[in-house]
This record gives structure tokens, sequence and C-alpha cells, in this order.
């Protein structure tokens, strides 16, 4: 992938992190309009599995792949909302798969999500600040 990239959001553990915590009819429009306008070289996932994986993204609070986008590399994602629960962005991170990393998987999602809540409170304190 070359700096500067643009990826298809459903393709991406990251893009599939942010669909996950929209309504559910929008993250459907998202993902038709997408699909409909085509341009991917990559085949897209029948939608039932990917409304599933949004709902498992939602249950376990993060998105996470081994290896779906580029093989050999894993990632952990998760969603920042904002106080009505809608995402405003997605904090991920990439890493390969080594026997050296192989705890990583279990470790990153909690830090993580640790990261997101802090950046989630100052992002909130800044607009109150800026209502004020």
């Amino acid at each position: 992938m070359d700096p500067g990239s643009r990826l298809i959001a459903e393709h991406t553990t990251t893009g599939r992190t942010l669909l996950a915590f929209l309504p559910p009819m929008k993250a459907d429009q998202i993902v038709a309009r997408r699909r409909q306008a085509g341009g991917s070289m990559r085949k897209f996932p029948d939608i039932d599995e990917v409304r599933a994986e949004f709902a498992a993204i939602r249950e376990r609070g993060f998105g996470e792949s081994q290896g779906r986008y580029s093989p050999g590399v894993n990632t952990v994602a998760v969603a920042l909302t904002d106080q009505e629960g809608s995402p405003i962005l997605s904090l991920s991170v990439d890493y390969l798969g080594f026997p050296e990393t192989e705890g990583l998987g279990r470790i990153l999602p909690r830090e993580l999500q640790d990261c997101v809540r802090r950046i989630e409170r100052l992002v909130r304190a800044a607009g109150t600040e800026s209502e004020g």
C-alpha cells in the first residue's frame, strides 16, 4: 500500500469498525452505495457476513483481523464515538503476524480501548469548552 492510498472501508478492519458503530441502516446504505460504485479489485464479502461482523465488533468493542487486507499483517481497531455513540474516528494498530508478536492480539485491544477512552474524554472536554 502506498502512502496516501484510499481504501474501501468495508475491506479494512479500521473501516469496518467505524461502520459497525453507525446505526445499522446507515451502515447498510454506505456499504450498498460503495458496492454499486464498483472500482474494487477485491471481491466484496457476503452482506450477511459483513453485518454479522459489525454486530461482533459492537459486542466486543473493537475490530480485529489477521491478514484480512495484507497477508501477515494483523489489525486491532477501536472507534471513538461522540456522546450519542456515533463514530468520529477509528484508531488502529497494525502489527506483523510473527511468533514474537503472537500475544499482541490479547494485549492490544484493551490497551487501545483505554487509549481511545482517554482521547474521547479530551475531545468531549474540548467540545464543552467551545460551547461555553
